[in-house]
């Protein structure tokens, strides 16, 4: 089978799975406390219930919980190495520090986030996908996801933006049963394998800057 048919091959047995975990996942309650403690991480899966009822569902590294001032990138999107000739898949925070240059750009028609870091890396992100936090954007919920129901029973609809704490009733972090974690364990052991004999690679973590010497 060539790469493309094993590609195909994999990404059905994900999309299976991940239909399949969709009908029966459940989620967790986050108390005040856990908030608070810096709760829930940015590379869980969330759903938050805001004061009108309506909830907005989240996936990893799309929403962050801003406390203080602060200046990062967050979504997924590509990384590029200009030097191998190779890019893959990411998904993670870039802290501002560790980012040379960045500014947006209208690519193959879709706005595009693009940072350039040391090493002849890029790391581009669909404007749709990625949360862009500086100094001035303040304090809040920040999140990228799909919002349903509430009072006007709205049909599901693209959110982007800041929720104020006291527009939050609650905030759930999907968990799974045994059952779920079973069949997902299964599935990511499958589709590894498959990628890797595909030479496909995916990168997911935080890329953080050096600390600045304050004045």
């Amino acid at each position: 089978m060539d790469t493309g048919g094993i590609m195909k091959t994999f990404f059905t047995i994900f999309l299976s799975t991940a239909l399949f975990l969709e009908g029966c996942t459940s989620f967790s309650s986050i108390s005040r406390n856990e908030q608070l403690q810096g709760l829930p991480r940015n590379n869980e899966y969330i759903r938050i219930t805001l004061n009108d009822g309506s909830e907005i569902e989240s996936a990893p590294y799309q929403h962050a919980y801003v406390t203080a001032p602060s200046d990062f990138v967050m979504g997924m999107g590509r990384m590029t190495w200009a030097q191998r000739d190779k890019d893959s898949t990411f998904s993670g925070m870039i802290d501002r520090t560790a980012i040379d240059s960045s500014r947006m750009l209208t690519l193959n028609g879709h706005r595009r986030y693009v940072c350039w870091l040391p090493g002849s890396v890029k790391i581009s992100f669909r404007e749709e996908q990625c949360l862009i936090i500086t100094p001035d954007s303040g304090t809040g919920f920040w999140c990228i996801g799909t919002i349903r129901g509430g009072s006007t029973n709205r049909d599901p609809g693209f959110f982007s933006g800041k929720i104020p704490p006291g527009n939050i009733r609650e905030i759930g972090v999907r968990e799974l049963s045994a059952l779920e974690t079973a069949v997902a364990l299964t599935a990511c052991t499958v589709v590894v394998v498959g990628l890797a004999a595909a030479t496909c690679s995916n990168m997911h973590f935080d890329i953080l800057g050096t600390p600045q010497s304050k004045k």
